[in-house]
């Protein structure tokens, strides 16, 4: 099973915020972490933008 991150922080972000949160959440799911979250704006919205996009034959292999 992988593991699963829950992100949590506010709703409105700075830029610099928005880029730690958004590169917290690709580093989590290139790792093959599930990151949960509510992902209605600011830093939740960051932690999982465009996670959808990594390949899944990209993330390692959990066993």
């Amino acid at each position: 099973m992988a593991v699963q991150v829950a992100v949590c922080g506010p709703g409105e972000c700075t830029g610099a915020e928005w880029d730690l949160a958004y590169e917290t959440g690709r580093l989590l799911a290139g790792r093959g972490a599930v990151v949960l979250c509510g992902g209605l704006g600011g830093v939740m919205a960051a932690a999982q933008h465009d996670l959808a996009l990594i390949p899944i034959s990209r993330r390692p292999r959990r066993r």
